[in-house]
This record gives C-alpha cells, sequence and structure tokens, in this order.
C-alpha cells in the first residue's frame, strides 16, 4: 500500500499513474474535501519562477538547462494524459521592469520589445489555464473515486527498513511506502528541515479592470522585480464579457500573487499597475485570499527520498509553479518506485543535499 499525503497536484498526478498500472494507494488529507484554487485559480506556467539568468547565476548553466527541460517535459506529458477539453493555450510573457534586468536578459540572448511604453516582454512558450474548473474537478473525483480520504491530520511518521507507520489523530496505519506531497509534512517531520524550508505567506487578488478601448489578447504574464526580496508577481488577464457580479459590457480580469509584505497593501499594488501598466480607469476587486508557500533556502525544489530506508519518497518547493512541475515530478517518482532509481532525477534535487 502506497499512502500520499496530501491532496496537491502531485497526489492528483501521481494518483492517476497509479491507478493506471493497479496499484494499491490512498491520498490522506487534514482538509474536508479535495482543495480547487490550484484548478480554478492556478496557471500551467511553462518555465521555472525566477527567469533562465537568475537560474544560470545561482546555480550554473548545467541546472539552469535541466531546469528548462523539466518544465516542457511536465507539461508536455500533463497535457497527453490529462483531457484538454478543460483546459486552453494561451501565450506566456515574462516581463522585465528595470534597465538592469533588461540589461541581464538582453546579455543571454532574449529578443524583446516594447510594450505599454515602461516594459519589455520576452516570450516563453504556451501555458495553460483551466477553463472548466468544474469539469476538471468531478473528473479527477470519478477517477480516483475510493481512493481519497478527508479530515485526517497525521501526527507522526516512523520509517524502518521494511514498512512505514503513520499516526494519525485517532489512528495508526502502516505503509508499504509514503509520499509527501507537500511541503509541510517535510517540514514538519524532518528535523534537518525546518530550518532550510521557509514559510512564505502569499495572497492573491483577483480584479476586474475597466477602461477605455481595451483589447488585450489573453495571455499570462509573469513579471518579476530585483527589489522587495525579489517579488514576483503573475498575471492572467483577458476579456470577460458575461460577468453578473459588476455587469459590464467590457472588462480585463486579473489574478495577482504576491507575498503578502508587498501586496497587502491595495493602493500600492494598484498604483505598481497603474504606473507600469496604465491600461485602466477604474477597477473592482472581487476576491482575495492568502496561502502558505514552502520556499527551499537554496530556492531549488526537493524531489526524490526524504527519509533514511528508501520508504519516505515527495517533492515540495517548486516556489508557486508546482502546478505544472510537479506532473514531471509524479512520473520520477514513479520511476523510483519502480526500480529504486531515476535518470531523470538531477542530483541537486534530492533532498539527502541538506543531510550535511
Amino acid at each position: 500500500m502506497i499512502v500520499i499525503i496530501g491532496a496537491s497536484p502531485l497526489s492528483i498526478y501521481l494518483g492517476l499513474i497509479l491507478k493506471k498500472h493497479s496499484i494499491p494507494f490512498k491520498i490522506i488529507d487534514r482538509r474536508p474535501s479535495l482543495p480547487t484554487s490550484w484548478m480554478t485559480e492556478g496557471t500551467w506556467w511553462p518555465a521555472p519562477l525566477d527567469p533562465p539568468t537568475r537560474i544560470q547565476v545561482a546555480h550554473g548553466p548545467e541546472i539552469k538547462t535541466y531546469l528548462l527541460e523539466f518544465y516542457k517535459k511536465s507539461l508536455k506529458n500533463f497535457r497527453s494524459q490529462i483531457p484538454e477539453s478543460f483546459f486552453q493555450e494561451i501565450p506566456c510573457v515574462r516581463r522585465a521592469f528595470e534597465d538592469f534586468e533588461i540589461r541581464e536578459m538582453e546579455k543571454c540572448g532574449y529578443k524583446h520589445k516594447n510594450t505599454y511604453g515602461t516594459t519589455i516582454d520576452y516570450k516563453e512558450n504556451v501555458g495553460l489555464i483551466c477553463t472548466k474548473a468544474q469539469a476538471f474537478q468531478n473528473w479527477i473525483e470519478s477517477e480516483l473515486k475510493g481512493h481519497m480520504i478527508f479530515n485526517e491530520t497525521l501526527q507522526n511518521i516512523e520509517e524502518t527498513t521494511s514498512k512505514v507507520m503513520l499516526q494519525y489523530q485517532n489512528t495508526t496505519q502502516k505503509a508499504d511506502i509514503v509520499i509527501l506531497a507537500g511541503g509541510r509534512e517535510a517540514q514538519k517531520f524532518f528535523p534537518h528541515l525546518k530550518n532550510v524550508l521557509a514559510s512564505v505567506k502569499n495572497r492573491q487578488d483577483k480584479y476586474h479592470f475597466i477602461g477605455t478601448g481595451l483589447q488585450f489578447e489573453n495571455e499570462m504574464v509573469r513579471a518579476y522585480r530585483g527589489d522587495s526580496g525579489n517579488w514576483t508577481l503573475s498575471m492572467r488577464y483577458g476579456k470577460s464579457r458575461d460577468d453578473k457580479e459588476i455587469n459590464l459590457e467590457d472588462c480585463q480580469s486579473l489574478t495577482t500573487t504576491g507575498p503578502t509584505y508587498f501586496s497587502h497593501n491595495e493602493d500600492k499594488t494598484l498604483h505598481f499597475f497603474k504606473t507600469k501598466f496604465r491600461f485602466f480607469d477604474k477597477y473592482v476587486r472581487v476576491s482575495t485570499r492568502t496561502y502558505q508557500e514552502i520556499w527551499p533556502c537554496d530556492e531549488l525544489p526537493l524531489l526524490g527520498e526524504f527519509g533514511h530506508h528508501g520508504r519516505i519518497l515527495g517533492s515540495c518547493g517548486w516556489l508557486g509553479t508546482g502546478v505544472t512541475a510537479q506532473y514531471q515530478a509524479s512520473l520520477i517518482l514513479w520511476d523510483i518506485l519502480k526500480t529504486g532509481r531515476s535518470s531523470d532525477l538531477h542530483p541537486l534535487l534530492t533532498p539527502r543535499r541538506f543531510l550535511n
């Protein structure tokens, strides 16, 4: 029996693989039902969070090439296994604002164009957005029916050479293999990771902008700046002609995501948009939510063996892009489950790098 802790994109992707191969498994989550925010608001961005230039500076050209290829494979494999009727292709743009960022990317051969008079665009690739979230959720629940258990909080994990014992609030369970599908459990149950996995509180706001003659194409934008702790902003916007809440003939929908230390001040955030984009006259904020993300101190994800006897595996720390990356991660974990190793796993991503 394989037990997957946490109902996340990784657990869904890996669960679908295990079901296909008739491997017994359960997905256990502390929450009352399947989380859906990643379906309704997630964006399948086709590249890592940081631009390639920064990955190369931090980790070298080899890991830069590896991660770029990792995301391409992940999106391609995701699209080959998940019904495409739930999704829409969308152009992806990485937008630079500061002169030093523009110079940095020009040195690496990025072609650019001026846009909105203040920014530089760097085309990434085609990504995906989920346009039929409820249908996607129904499909997942149908495919994994009988494999998901909710309202169970894991209290302790004990790994031996022959099994893993799981202690919940009111019961215990024996598993052959445990998969940690998020950083929260890794941070909680592995003391040596507590100081290298940081909890980052993020906030997501959804706005509708109303302007004169707005004719933007649908696109997904990831903007970044060199200040405020390398704050990043993920944006998705496009026309919305059937919005009953504000009842407008033509508007733009924009979802912003960033650490709360920057985005908590609505006036500051919107002033940033007005200054840099200049595309709206007034706005309506329609939703807000906060959530926690786990960021590794070296900003490289953790993928592979977390325990000491090969019975606790997992994946976390994808810096807000796990909805894309975790599909390839699930394939790598499947390789490890079958053979004990994966040729697609770079050693710099293994959790064991923090043992020393």
